[in-house]
């Protein structure tokens, strides 16, 4: 048979762009252009790109080159392929049957085609057949249940993540100790212990509470989840720092810093600070640096004075983090002396952390 194309001029509102396609549904437009096809066309499932020509039914969805798959409602495919340059994809019958499904990337359309619409002209039979609203692909579906069980992880994570410290310690409660641990800081500034002009160091082990045998256990539990794996190694750190682990409890902090869980990190730190771990004034330095740097990316000189005041408190109290922090600073300031000391004392305590950092 010979197909000769019966060219028809639409008004640009027939064809469909991706976001008006779905918005506009109830009124999108069939357009079609066709002689006669016979009833009982086979099948053209997983063929290549389409090519609507001659007597071909179309419809026309706008996108050129999109992916699509004309099918039954019952999931056979009766094609498969990509939009043509003007944006029309090929649609054929299958006989006694009315109900197909057109399915995009980004959706599929339940479409009912009753038998009587294949033979009529192409200005009804936009009109004759019926668009049911969007509904989401089975891979829509995937993904959005993969997204929403990803929110619920993370929900529960955050909850969790300071439920252990309520139990001890109260909202209010580690707010006045987070201001009370200010106000004792800039008396602390005042002495010559916070004088920077030193050319010595006192290397000291952390004062800390000992973990118990369990929070251990749960720390280095934590510690050997590979990298990558940030929800089950924050799970694992909640379940050291609820047992009495300090570094785990500090670690948590770093992570909720690093996710701007702000009021969470501030809990986790209030319970440091309490427990008179050094690395509490280190991360209270953090916390208030990421603050303070939140509106335009700078600290003004009183916040740089206070961070740092902060971090060298936490590094004479034998906080290693702290110690690297502040050998950092010595160096720029041209005191390899004090380098040397701060490395060697963070060496000393946390082996560890100094192979992490490249040592």
């Amino acid at each position: 048979m010979q197909f000769t194309e019966r060219s028809t001029n639409f008004p640009p509102q027939q064809a469909m762009s991706k976001a008006s396609f779905t918005d506009t549904l109830p009124r999108l437009l069939l357009s079609a252009a066709f002689a006669t096809l016979a009833p009982n066309s086979q099948s053209h499932a997983k063929e290549a790109p389409q090519q609507v020509t001659g007597d071909a039914v179309y419809l026309l969805i706008d996108p050129a080159n999109e992916p699509y798959t004309w099918r039954l409602s019952d999931g056979e495919v009766l094609i498969e392929g990509l939009s043509d340059a003007r944006g029309r994809v090929a649609l054929v019958p299958r006989a006694g049957r009315q109900d197909y499904v057109l399915e995009m990337l980004w959706g599929k359309f339940p479409v009912h085609v009753p038998p009587a619409c294949w033979s009529k002209a192409p200005a009804q039979f936009q009109h004759c057949v019926r668009i049911s609203p969007v509904e989401e692909t089975a891979q829509q579906h995937g993904w959005k249940q993969a997204e929403r069980r990803r929110h619920e992880e993370s929900v529960q994570l955050r909850e969790d993540g300071v439920a252990w410290v309520n139990k001890t310690l109260s909202v209010p409660r580690a707010l006045e100790l987070l201001h009370d641990t200010l106000e004792d800081q800039n008396k602390w500034r005042k002495t010559p212990a916070a004088g920077l002009n030193v050319t010595d160091f006192s290397c000291r082990p952390p004062l800390v509470p000992i973990p118990s045998a369990a929070a251990e256990a749960a720390f280095e539990k934590a510690r050997g989840i590979l990298q990558g794996q940030r929800n089950s190694a924050r799970r694992a750190y909640i379940e050291a720092a609820q047992l009495g682990h300090w570094r785990a409890a500090a670690r948590l902090a770093s992570v909720m810093l690093e996710d701007e869980e702000w009021a969470s990190a501030s809990m986790v730190i209030a319970w440091l600070l309490k427990h008179k771990v050094p690395a509490g004034y280190n991360k209270l330095a953090d916390l208030h640096a990421l603050i303070s740097r939140y509106e335009d990316g700078q600290m003004n000189s009183s916040n740089q004075s206070l961070v740092l005041s902060l971090r060298w408190r936490a590094a004479q109290l034998g906080d290693p983090l702290a110690q690297i922090a502040m050998a950092s600073h010595f160096e720029k300031a041209g005191k390899p002396a004090l380098v040397e000391a701060l490395t060697s004392c963070a060496r000393t305590h946390n082996p560890e952390l100094w192979r992490v950092r490249g040592s």
